[in-house]
């Protein structure tokens, strides 16, 4: 009964659906579906094993770090486990960019990717590091990083009241670290 959606269409879609998948990842955690983990619901029965459990590193490191650095610390700067959050998330955020700026490149989505810009017009930006200049492509993306790390300042110092922050109010209780 209707006809099949065109490239367009499915783009518009994809884009929004990854724009809402990306910014869910600054929420709290508060407002993650609580799942329990199949391990977690099968018995612990000691088991004779040769192999040896080593601590989690993270949990010395957030320690030696809060017996260091107890100002830091008590704000949530440093080695704790809320800045392995955000490490986290904008680690997933970059391999996003990655997969979309391929996809982006390989199906043409870039206008005029080859063409060199013109000094005239475009001033310092095209004497970037390259010596003829640089690309329409090469400075779409320049931007569009420019782009992501003014979000990424402001979802860190400036966020919503929904999402987690990253400098946390003195004095707040710090997650134990999720180990292995």
């Amino acid at each position: 009964p209707g006809s099949p959606p065109d490239s367009s269409e499915m783009l518009r879609t994809a884009v929004l659906a990854a724009c809402l998948a990306s910014a869910s990842a600054f929420a709290p955690g508060a407002f993650a579906p609580k799942v329990a983990l199949r391990a977690n619901a099968v018995s612990r029965q000691a088991r004779p094993s040769t192999l040896v459990m080593q601590t989690n590193p993270m949990t010395n490191a957030v320690a030696e770090f809060a017996e260091a650095n107890p100002e830091l610390a008590s704000r949530g700067l440093g080695v704790t486990t809320n800045a392995e959050r955000w490490n986290g998330r904008h680690a997933m955020f970059g391999m996003f960019a990655i997969f979309m700026t391929a996809y982006m490149k390989g199906h043409g989505l870039i206008p005029d990717a080859d063409k060199i810009l013109d000094v005239k017009q475009w001033g310092a930006l095209v004497q970037a590091g390259q010596s003829p200049g640089i690309t329409n492509e090469r400075a779409i993306l320049m931007i569009a990083h420019v782009h992501v790390l003014v979000v990424s300042v402001i979802a860190a110092f400036a966020p919503f009241a929904f999402q987690d922050t990253l400098v946390k109010e003195k004095g707040y209780t710090p997650e134990a670290p999720a180990g292995i």
